[in-house]
């Protein structure tokens, strides 16, 4: 995480989901009515970021316990190593049976 280049511009917004929308992270479905992180940004090139709060509070917690930099898309990788294998895990399975559910 230490090649995570900063956006020239972004922001940071916490909509409620409208429509069914995939998290960057788990891959799973943030449902209609869920509160979720929208991240955009300018890098080279303009981009959004979406994530479930599932991801958003397990990613800060690792952001916050490792001093790293977070690079979006990557918190699997992050997650490859205890503590945070399990809970990513299950978050993940928790976001699939959201997706059979609908």
């Amino acid at each position: 995480m230490s090649d995570y280049d900063s956006p020239k511009v972004y922001t940071i917004t916490n909509p409620k989901a409208r429509k069914e929308h995939r998290c960057c992270e788990c891959r799973g479905v943030i449902q209609v009515g869920e509160i979720y992180e929208r991240y955009t940004g300018i890098w080279d090139e303009p981009d959004t970021f979406k994530t479930c709060p599932d991801c958003v509070a397990l990613r800060d917690e690792i952001s916050t316990e490792t001093k790293n930099n977070y690079t979006f898309e990557c918190l699997h990788e992050e997650c490859e190593y205890e503590p945070w294998h399990d809970r990513f895990r299950m978050i993940v399975e928790k976001r699939k049976r959201k997706e059979v559910a609908v």
